[in-house]
């Protein structure tokens, strides 16, 4: 009988590719290690912040910065290094850093501190990429409403306040008149002072 003749068929198998724990890991934690990081280059100001918060008008702080903490949560996804944006970023973070550090040592809190919200802002992009600018513009616009920088507002509102309050007073049959930000009636006089005046929950409403 003829010898049987045995073919045999290879197959290349689909190349597989060893995966890096490492790097996973990385794309995983690294921006947070970039927010620690920068939290403790920058903690005299971030420190600060706990002291602002502490006054009445500015009260409404703590609350913004819950709030921030759960939108960058939420938005935690979105962080994950992905499509780098221009290394140029580096030229405003390094001014923005610069400024930082000359108003920090000439104590003037309100500008190092809103420096900082903009180096936080400027960080977050060049580590995040475009998938989170969006995410990064809306958590630092809320943080922004925590920055002493709404100092503006108080006299209007404070005006606002009294006027608002005079006129439901004189609808109570009430006679007063308005001085300013004084309140006079029969029985007394009243004045509207800066805590009265609502910019906490005006802008807690923003």
């Amino acid at each position: 009988t003829p010898a049987a003749t045995v073919k045999t068929e290879t197959r290349a198998l689909p190349e597989t590719r060893a995966s890096d724990p490492g790097a996973g890991r990385t794309g995983r934690f690294g921006p947070g290690l970039v927010f620690l990081a920068l939290l403790a280059a920058f903690a005299p100001t971030v420190w600060s912040f706990a002291g602002t918060w502490s006054h009445e008008t500015m009260a409404h702080g703590w609350l913004i910065a819950g709030l921030v903490a759960w939108l960058a949560w939420r938005h935690r996804g979105d962080f994950r290094r992905g499509d780098g944006l221009s290394p140029l970023l580096l030229v405003p973070l390094a001014a923005l850093s610069l400024f930082w550090l000359l108003a920090t040592v000439a104590r003037i809190q309100v500008f190092h501190q809103a420096t900082l919200l903009l180096v936080g802002v400027v960080w977050a992009l060049y580590v995040s990429g475009r998938r989170a600018v969006r995410a990064v513009l809306v958590i630092g616009a809320t943080f922004g409403l925590a920055v002493p920088v709404w100092g503006v507002l108080v006299g209007p509102l404070q005006r606002m306040t009294a006027v608002m309050s005079g006129g439901l007073v004189t609808l109570m049959g009430i006679p007063a008149q308005l001085e300013g930000d004084l309140i006079h009636i029969p029985a007394g006089t009243f004045l509207v002072a800066d805590g009265c005046a609502g910019t906490g929950f005006f802008l807690s409403a923003l």
